[in-house]
């Protein structure tokens, strides 16, 4: 995976909620990607995994390693994200509020533009 590539896919939020989900696993080794792309890019796929795991075994019963698992990170990439399962749940919840503000921002001023438009 080249470095453009990479940058797309954090872009905005969108890999959680719409847009073409990022990669599941970064390539092993060396890549040239810069340490502040890997991070981020592991960031998203845990916000990601945690919605997914919510879904899959429901608030009781997730847990760290369901979290980590699905992200392809280890638990440890896990914590250094995120202090605790909480943090992440409430991560994963901001970026879903903040996906969806914006969709309703931008579904809003969508008619306006194709009244403008169509005149």
């Amino acid at each position: 995976m080249n470095r453009t590539a990479l940058g797309r896919s954090r872009g905005r939020g969108r890999p959680l909620f719409g847009g073409d989900p990022p990669p599941r696993r970064l390539p092993p080794g060396r890549h040239g990607i810069p340490a502040n792309l890997v991070t981020q890019h592991q960031r998203l796929r845990l916000l990601a995994a945690m919605t997914e795991a919510l879904g899959a075994h429901g608030y009781a019963n997730v847990t760290t390693t369901h979290v980590s698992e699905r992200a392809n990170v280890s638990t440890s990439t896990f914590y250094k994200h995120f202090g605790n399962l909480w943090d992440c749940l409430l991560a994963a919840y901001v970026a879903a509020v903040t996906a969806l503000r914006r969709d309703r921002v931008r579904l809003r001023r969508e008619p306006q533009r194709r009244a403008r438009d169509h005149w």
